[in-house]
């Protein structure tokens, strides 16, 4: 949860990992997560989050407000590469297993939102540095999230399971395979054979086929990027 940039990354660690709260997909506002409601304080530094009654990691663990606060400190001291432009300047405090109590020391445009993955304390407590955090696999399968990593093979696929604890709506899919391709039209041939049933970033040349396949719906849009020009990048001032 530390380092990662890639799509496929963030895609798995939605589906295992819970945030605080989350954003609505139609217009980003704050919605429950974890956190089933938040006050603010009157100065707009502290909001209170409660979270959710019965909360439970996959391996029937409870998650309480000690793994909000650890996440959120430990990350900020270390500098977690996907947590620290979130919680830099935050301070959390568990006040007791369902309250949660957050304090930025400077006004902050993202709260209430706190959509930073909450990790189980009682595993990365275990990871004794920064470094051993960032070669963690994830393998023990701990997850807050709708789903769990059951399975992992390097350059072919992933599976994901279930999570008998997750806390949300049962979508009714027990079980996901990421697969990889490395070749464009293979991907596509496998989508038209019914051997995988979505995938992403297809290949331009592959689009018309897909779209004359009647049990096949294609969806177009632009994946969000950016573009750097540095100079003298990485060097120490002169």
């Amino acid at each position: 949860v530390a380092v990662g940039y890639l799509v496929a990354d963030f895609e798995t660690w939605n589906l295992q990992y819970s945030t605080l709260t989350d954003k609505a997909a139609d217009d980003f506002e704050t919605i429950p997560g974890l956190a089933e409601s938040w006050e603010e304080s009157n100065d707009g530094l502290t909001y209170t989050y409660t979270l959710r009654e019965g909360l439970l990691w996959s391996d029937g663990e409870p998650l309480t407000a000690e793994d909000v606060a650890y996440t959120i400190n430990r990350s900020r001291d270390e500098e977690w590469y996907n947590h620290f432009s979130t919680v830099e300047n935050i301070e959390a405090v568990a006040i007791d297993e369902r309250t949660v109590e957050i304090t930025s020391s400077v006004p902050d445009p993202k709260l209430p939102t706190m959509d930073v993955y909450i990790v189980p304390k009682h595993i990365y407590e275990t990871l004794e540095t920064y470094e051993d955090v960032e070669s963690y696999d994830g393998m023990d399968g701990v997850s807050s999230g709708q789903y769990r990593l059951v399975d992992w093979r390097s350059g072919q696929d992933w599976t994901m399971e279930r999570n008998p604890n997750w806390w949300g709506r049962d979508n009714g899919i027990d079980r996901i395979v990421f697969r990889l391709f490395t070749n464009a039209d293979a991907m596509a041939a496998a989508l038209q054979r019914g051997e995988i049933d979505a995938a992403h970033n297809v290949a331009t040349n592959s689009v018309e086929q897909l779209e004359a396949d009647p049990d096949i719906v294609v969806v177009p849009g632009l994946q969000g990027g950016f573009t750097e020009l540095a100079m003298n990048g990485g060097e120490g001032g002169i």
